[in-house]
């Protein structure tokens, strides 16, 4: 079976037809981008789980050169912004990644992004539906030899970001930095950039190879207690890490604590938004549940705010339309002007290490001084268990919207995805129903880790789980 998720990722079933499945997917995305553009642009086809799909990337390229098309064959594990990079950087028709899904142990996916280096719009994952639609699914056979070279990507997108980061400062600093790159593809990305640059580099020990367990590995706070002993006992200046595509990042302080994401991404608008010139009237973009904290920052430095729907894809549209210096996703996605219009963790790690080379501050030390200056954020977000009529529900309760919650005034209520009541004092709290996942998102932000704590906990009452 193939189908689009949620998200412009094929859904296979490994169920033992998957080189089958390959083939007619590819065949499919294959004749979509052979209408769109210049047939010698070719596809980039990639991994983000190193050797894992090895054989199914060598299928999917000769199924482009048998479709006449020329099919750029990535020699080695390539990270979500790395592709991005390189699609643009080759001036290619678009992309076809592999990778592992969450919480999906019988399903593989393919990730597809067009020519922009984005993740494929829905018009596009339409027509290439449809096209499949119109295919008889085909049988599999053995890939044979290429012919078209592999070659390794991470090289070039080093070289992108030597012209964004102050490789100077950080070798001058004579930093200490542990990371954290198992079974993430920005192994060979993020460490290298840093001992390249002059970096004491810890990693996490990684006794298992790369690709360890069957979930794609987190970057949250209890995804990096070992990066956090690392800190400690080697007593390095910050801890960096990665999720397992490299779209997103963790952070931990000298000290060994994690870093809100949120936090983070408030140090990289005070950090950016000062850099634009008198004449660049670009602003900080944001999706509707990131942090409010961004406003704080852009306010501090005369920066007009953007909201956009519809997630990190909504932000990376804002970065092609070149609305935005810096641009941030409630997930902890990282965007910044002339860079891509892809998430990139590496990026935001590296930055924050230029950050305490340059300062020689702790990362705590540098979020505490700028929360002097805008006041104090601290967003969080729960999944609530909810059967449909329990969706159907909340949007009832919510359609005129309460005039007071949680003991609170309800300022106004924003409709658009799900709903948000925006409260009192900078509060707010955001109701999206996942009606994929039967759940209810829950994303609330107040001025304390306790206000916002009874926040979600008065949401739980108001969705009727307690």
């Amino acid at each position: 079976m193939i189908r689009f998720g949620s998200t412009p990722e094929v859904v296979l079933t490994t169920d033992g037809s998957v080189p089958g499945q390959v083939r007619h997917f590819v065949t499919a995305m294959a004749r979509v981008a052979r209408r769109s553009g210049d047939t010698h642009k070719g596809i980039l086809i990639a991994s983000d789980t190193g050797s894992r799909y090895e054989h199914l990337v060598k299928e999917a390229a000769t199924v482009l050169q048998q479709e006449g098309l020329t099919a750029h064959l990535a020699s080695r594990d390539v990270p979500a912004p790395a592709v991005s990079f390189t699609v643009r950087r080759l001036e290619a028709l678009g992309a076809i990644v592999f990778s592992k899904l969450p919480r999906a142990h019988d399903c593989l996916g393919i990730g597809v992004y067009d020519a922009r280096g984005v993740l494929a719009p829905e018009e596009m994952t339409a027509e290439i539906n449809r096209e499949a639609s119109a295919l008889s699914l085909l049988t599999a056979h053995p890939a044979r030899e290429t012919t078209d070279e592999a070659f390794d990507p991470a090289e070039a997108y080093h070289t992108g970001l030597h012209q964004k980061v102050n490789r100077r400062a950080i070798r001058t600093a004579i930093l200490k930095v542990a990371v954290e790159t198992r079974s993430r593809c920005s192994r060979g990305y993020l460490d290298s950039f840093l001992s390249e640059a002059g970096v004491d580099v810890f990693p996490v020990a990684d006794p298992m190879g790369c690709i360890a367990g069957n979930e794609p590995p987190g970057c949250g706070e209890v995804d990096l207690l070992d990066l956090a002993k690392i800190v400690v006992s080697q007593r390095c200046h910050i801890g960096l890490a990665t999720c397992g595509n490299g779209s997103r990042f963790g952070v931990i302080d000298a000290c060994g604590s994690y870093v809100a994401p949120a936090h983070c991404l408030m140090l990289l608008a005070d950090r950016l938004l000062p850099r634009r010139s008198a004449t660049d009237k670009r602003g900080a973009g944001r999706s509707a549940s990131a942090t409010h904290g961004i406003d704080a920052v852009a306010a501090l430095h005369g920066a007009e705010v953007l909201v956009q729907a519809g997630g990190a894809r909504g932000v990376a549209e804002l970065f092609l339309q070149d609305r935005i210096t810096i641009g941030a996703g409630e997930n902890g996605e990282f965007f910044m002007a002339g860079h891509l219009p892809e998430s990139d963790g590496i990026l935001a790690c590296l930055l924050l290490a230029e950050y305490v080379a340059e300062t020689g501050k702790s990362v705590k030390s540098l979020v505490e001084e700028l929360f002097e200056k805008t006041g104090s954020f601290y967003p969080m977000r729960i999944s609530l268990p909810a059967r449909p009529e329990q969706s159907r529900g909340l949007g009832s309760l919510l359609k005129d919207g309460p005039s007071r919650f949680a003991g609170l005034h309800v300022k106004a209520i924003e409709n658009g995805e799900g709903t948000k009541l925006l409260l009192t004092e900078g509060r707010w709290v955001h109701f999206r129903p996942l009606g994929n996942e039967n759940a209810i998102e829950v994303s609330a932000e107040a001025d304390s880790e306790a206000e916002t704590k009874r926040l979600l906990t008065a949401a739980r009452k108001f969705v009727g789980e307690d």
